[in-house]
């Protein structure tokens, strides 16, 4: 470590956040430990990240919904499995990923993002 700056390998990003229990890392308290504790339990639903890359482009935070309210919002977000309804500033492919289950696919998903 150089001026306190931790090595990531050293120091986890969510004990640089929140409260440390690691020997060596300083924690800036930014994220409340409660919250750090649900979103690393292996049983949350993951939220992934996505942009496309290009500028200008949203950034959008994804998860699987849960509620029966935000897949049907999903899905109409969708409008088909190709993800025809979604923004332009997601690829093709991806949309393709995001809107699997828009039609009723056995066992595909369709993911809620947000930008």
């Amino acid at each position: 470590s150089e001026n306190g700056i931790q090595d990531a390998d050293t120091c986890p990003l969510t004990e640089k956040l929140s409260q440390t229990e690691q020997a060596g890392c300083t924690g800036s308290d930014e994220l409340k430990v409660t919250f750090v504790n649900r979103v690393t339990d292996t049983t949350y639903n993951p939220l992934f990240v996505y942009n496309r890359g290009t500028q200008g482009d949203s950034t959008y935070f994804c998860f699987e919904p849960k509620s029966k309210a935000f897949l049907v919002e999903a899905k109409a977000r969708c409008v088909d499995a190709a993800g025809s309804g979604l923004p332009t500033d997601i690829a093709a492919a991806d949309k393709g990923v995001i809107c699997a289950g828009a039609e009723g696919a056995e066992g595909a998903l369709t993911y809620t993002c947000l930008p």
